[in-house]
């Protein structure tokens, strides 16, 4: 019943002319938008930090947290176009994101490669595993931070 509503109301709003609008990538939004991705990646990995340090027992949830940092570094690539920095309003990011696109994108590799490692350990459940790929992959992280984003 439920696919049959919604056949007929794709067709009524095709048959209405019905248009909708696209979403335009204004710099702005795209920089709320990277904002928002790169606060989940923090949020997972803040997460498993709290696992790993025993302040929760939630062990069973790290593999999930790691894939959402692997997932969310991995659409992080096309985020960061040009002028989407301080001119598109409130952000960090430092202009040698942009300077310097080269050891960004090697910097932001490196993450990628090492969020891949965490999902690998944490799906071991070992909690010494875990612990080791989190201290990496918070290397990476600080790494890409230290040049390309703008301290607190």
């Amino acid at each position: 019943m439920k696919a049959t509503w919604t056949i007929g109301l794709l067709g009524w709003l095709a048959m209405s002319g019905a248009t909708f609008a696209l979403a335009a990538d204004e710099p702005d939004k795209i920089l709320g938008y990277r904002q928002n991705l790169m606060k989940s990646v923090g949020a997972n990995i803040s997460n498993i930090a709290m696992v790993a340090k025993g302040e929760v027992t939630y062990i069973g949830n790290v593999a999930a947290n790691a894939r959402a940092i692997r997932d969310g570094l991995a659409a992080a690539d096309p985020l960061f176009p040009a002028g989407t920095g301080k001119e598109a309003g409130k952000t960090r990011a430092l202009p040698s994101i942009w300077e310097d696109n080269a050891g960004f994108v090697k910097a932001l590799k490196a993450s990628q490669d090492a969020a891949e490692a965490m999902v690998v350990a944490a799906d071991t459940s070992d909690l010494g595993q875990i612990q080791q790929a989190l201290g990496v992959l918070g290397k990476t992280c600080g790494g890409c931070h230290d040049d390309f984003r703008e301290k607190q």
